[in-house]
């Protein structure tokens, strides 16, 4: 054998023996490169768990909601003698669907003949949304509150009074998160049931229009 035959057989024995470890070199290269692409994906894909839950449908048995509202009241009898200005917050939970509980905390300015007045008052009142659609409902609502004043409500009354309510209104869904516009009329009545006798019960009648906000917990 010449020695430039012995050179070709000798690269030809070394090439074999390369070619099954590049393969194998390449094959892991693409492995590889499939795992970090697989990886990179899953990553990316959104993952169901995060997805915020979507809000508590409105009107269903168990769901509990607050609002917030602020309203303007005037005296039916003597409308030029009592302004009254009303902000509360309410707590409330559907008992039955579309039949809602509702514990109220409000604040009050009393703007009436005599001394004004500032006020808190807190109410349990139920309501009832005979027409609900989702995005909006039709309500009637009423119950009976405890109010206690700075100064006697009205003048010559007292500073601790009873405040019993009826009324009507409306929410309308202003959002995807549940968010919901709120507004109604409402009639109250101010008198202390002659704890201090007739003559220091003068009481008193209001409407009240108010509009605000309802978010559900």
């Amino acid at each position: 054998m010449t020695a430039r035959s012995a050179a070709a057989a000798c690269i030809a024995a070394f090439s074999t023996t390369l070619a099954p470890a590049a393969t194998d070199a390449a094959s892991l290269a693409f492995d590889a490169d499939s795992t970090r692409i697989a990886l990179h994906t899953r990553q990316d894909a959104p993952n169901p768990a995060d997805a915020p839950a979507p809000p508590p449908v409105f009107g269903a048995k168990g769901t509990w909601w607050g609002s917030v509202h602020a309203g303007y009241a005037r005296e039916l009898t003597q409308p030029a003698e009592a302004n009254d200005v009303n902000l509360a917050f309410t707590f409330s939970t559907f008992l039955e669907t579309d039949f809602e509980l509702m514990l109220q905390l409000g604040a009050w300015y009393f703007d009436q003949e005599g001394d004004n007045a500032g006020g808190l008052n807190f109410m349990l009142g139920f309501r009832w949304h005979f027409h609900n659609e989702g995005p909006r409902s039709l309500f009637l609502d009423g119950g009976v509150g405890l109010l206690a004043s700075t100064d006697l409500v009205p003048d010559e009354g007292t500073g601790f009074n009873f405040m019993p309510f009826v009324g009507a209104g409306f929410t309308h869904a202003i959002g995807d998160d549940g968010l919901r516009f709120l507004a109604g009329v409402r009639w109250h009545h101010i008198s202390n049931a002659r704890i201090k006798g007739e003559e220091r019960n003068p009481s008193r009648d209001g409407v009240m229009v108010y509009a605000g906000v309802q978010f559900p917990f």
